[in-house]
């Protein structure tokens, strides 16, 4: 009896200890889902084949399925805030010219209702990224041969697109990362009449209105540039997923020399992010490694699954999410490491309103409350004297945290109260705003 206990207390422990730091959601959907986003570690999207878009408003405790308006395939979907998005999709369709094509969508109200806003002949998307307001594509080329391209910008969630690589005629670009409004980085080529690709890395500080050379190179020295998805951490490391073997390449010098990381181990990969320049996770197939000292030293994780892992994105250095086929979606809280704690932890066990931050505020300032359970929720910002001035929230909304901003730029300043109905609970709160 003695030995049966301790045996099964081994096997046990064994059980726990293997258990993987990923965490299976159910999403609602058995499409392929190639990119996911979060705003913060509560709200995000996922789009995929046949037009899914899935949101999530609780850390995808439930995730509900959008009506996108397509049926072709999303590569990209990113939000500026928790109402303005775009979703793009490249599609081919056989034609004498050749043409790509591509599908935009829009939405105002964080995907309750989406508009196609663009479908037709395209050049052929590479990349797509979000920094501050702004939204940048990456285009390789429209023909046959794919000569042409360019990176574009929208200030207006996609309404409206402009070119800011002019100067670069005839180039297409792989892969555009800005750090902030103003400082970003291109990578692109352009073939000459002899058949050889000419591959450049530019820098603007101005967003896009002027550009600087960082490396310009022919022949085979293009092969630390040769790939895609260029991203930086700040203005001297950033990393770049290789294309022959789809390995990793890291730069700590602002681009202008590229070394392989530990080039075996994140080989034949699909997608990588990094929380800050030593801090990241590169992903493939069923793998999941995690490195923490810039990709030097490479850890594996437990995915809990035998493939299909097509898209990654942190929040912070515990909170990740990753999506795969069949409408598979991983989350951690644990940073992919393994912890016997379970996610019902992180679930609220109460309803709470919390003191908005900051306070005293100007202009803008966080209101952040939980629901232990899907409830009705209003959300109102009231003045001194009890006049409601703003609802915030009017909504079924699922369990979890959330978090919403009040902008106070058009009040004076003074005291004011804001209170959360949800369900039979009620709460109010003070707080001030100082011009």
């Amino acid at each position: 009896m003695y030995r049966s206990i301790i045996l099964l207390l081994l096997l046990n422990a064994s059980v726990l200890y293997s258990q993987s730091g990923w965490i299976h959601q159910e999403t609602g959907t058995q499409y392929r889902l190639r990119h996911v986003f979060f705003l913060n570690k509560n709200t995000g999207w996922a789009a995929g084949d046949s037009g899914t878009i899935i949101r999530t408003v609780n850390g995808g405790a439930d995730w509900e399925l959008q009506i996108s308006n397509t049926t072709k395939a999303l590569q990209k979907i990113a939000f500026t805030d928790s109402l303005n998005g775009t979703a793009i999709g490249n599609y081919y369709e056989y034609n004498p010219w050749c043409f790509n094509h591509i599908v935009m969508l829009i939405t105002s109200n964080g995907g309750n209702t989406w508009t196609v806003y663009y479908q037709g002949y395209s050049n052929t998307l590479m990349d797509f990224t979000v920094a501050g307001n702004n939204f940048y594509t990456t285009y390789e080329g429209s023909d046959c041969w794919q000569t042409i391209g360019g990176v574009s910008i929208t200030t207006n969630s996609g309404l409206n697109w402009t070119s800011i690589t002019p100067g670069f005629g005839g180039y297409a670009f792989i892969s555009a990362h800005f750090l902030n409004s103003n400082t970003g980085y291109a990578l692109g080529y352009k073939m000459t009449d002899y058949g050889l690709r000419v591959f450049h890395l530019i820098k603007t500080t101005s967003g896009g209105a002027d550009w600087e050379y960082i490396r310009l190179d022919s022949g085979y020295n293009f092969i630390n540039f040769w790939g895609s998805k260029m991203r930086f951490l700040n203005e001297n490391t950033g990393y770049l997923m290789g294309s022959n073997y789809r390995n990793l390449k890291k730069t700590t010098d602002g681009g202008f020399t590229w070394n392989h990381t530990d080039s075996i181990i994140t080989n034949a990969k699909s997608d990588y992010t990094f929380i800050n320049p030593d801090t990241g996770w590169i992903i493939g197939g069923a793998s999941i490694l995690r490195t923490n000292d810039g990709g030097h030293n490479w850890s594996a994780q437990n995915s809990g699954v035998t493939g299909g892992l097509n898209s990654i994105f942190f929040v912070n250095e515990n909170v990740g999410y990753i999506a795969g086929n069949n409408g598979l979606m991983l989350k951690t809280y644990t940073g992919g490491l393994t912890n016997l704690n379970t996610a019902e932890q992180f679930i609220p066990k109460e309803y709470t309103l919390h003191q908005n931050y900051p306070n005293p505020f100007n202009p803008s300032t966080t209101i952040s409350f939980s629901l232990p359970q899907a409830s009705y929720v209003k959300l109102k910002v009231f003045d001194a004297a009890g006049k409601e001035i703003q609802e915030l929230i009017n909504e079924y909304r699922q369990r979890g945290s959330y978090e919403v901003k009040f902008d106070g730029s058009n009040f004076a300043s003074g005291v004011y109260y804001y209170r959360l109905v949800a369900g039979e609970y009620s709460d109010t709160k003070r707080m001030l705003l100082l011009k």
